[in-house]
């Protein structure tokens, strides 16, 4: 049963899932089973003022965000990656692999491929026009594939696969956009 008054407890520390600063608090309500085990808790962030849930020795939700922010992203492509990350915050694994093909996609147009290609057609084309690195054409593939198995054959998308997909699709957006634009001005 849920304490709906704030309880005083030893100060928590953990990372907001939703400002992603690391925080601490001693402020919380509580979940007590009928036999006065307290299996669950909710935090409320210092600095944001948002709840995190917490449960079965520590799982949180929101969970912490994978990735890092990237700068000078369209708006667009900015959008998605956040909501990729949300997703794998929330244990989203399968919503990750589809949107990870979306967001190339996004990127592909963004940087002046037509629109309504075929996903394997922008995969080429990021390619062709030397957007994937030459070591790095494995990290497309396997984004193809995790995409793939997703969005064709009905499978689960796990954790790992989830973390290896925002792990390459930060390192895009980082070359594509961010490292290419301050490489503009440093040219200029």
């Amino acid at each position: 049963m849920w304490d709906t008054s704030k309880q005083t407890t030893p100060a928590k520390k953990y990372q907001c899932g939703f400002c992603c600063t690391l925080v601490s608090s001693n402020e919380c309500y509580s979940n007590t089973e009928k036999n006065g085990y307290t299996c669950s808790w909710i935090y409320i962030c210092p600095e944001c003022g948002q709840p995190t849930y917490f449960y079965d020795h520590n799982k949180q939700i929101p969970g912490i965000k994978p990735g890092k922010s990237i700068g000078k992203l369209p708006a667009y492509v900015s959008n998605l990656y956040d909501e990729i990350r949300n997703c794998h915050s929330v244990n989203a694994y399968n919503a990750v692999a589809l949107l990870s093909r979306t967001l190339l996609s996004s990127c592909c147009v963004e940087l002046g491929a037509d629109v309504g290609l075929k996903f394997i057609e922008y995969v080429e084309w990021l390619d062709e026009e030397n957007y994937i690195p030459k070591n790095s054409k494995h990290w497309v593939d396997k984004l193809r594939s995790i995409g793939n198995k997703q969005a064709h054959e009905l499978t689960a998308t796990t954790v790992t696969e989830s973390n290896q997909l925002i792990e390459f699709i930060q390192m895009l957006l980082t070359l594509i956009f961010e490292y290419a634009k301050d490489d503009e001005n440093i040219q200029s």
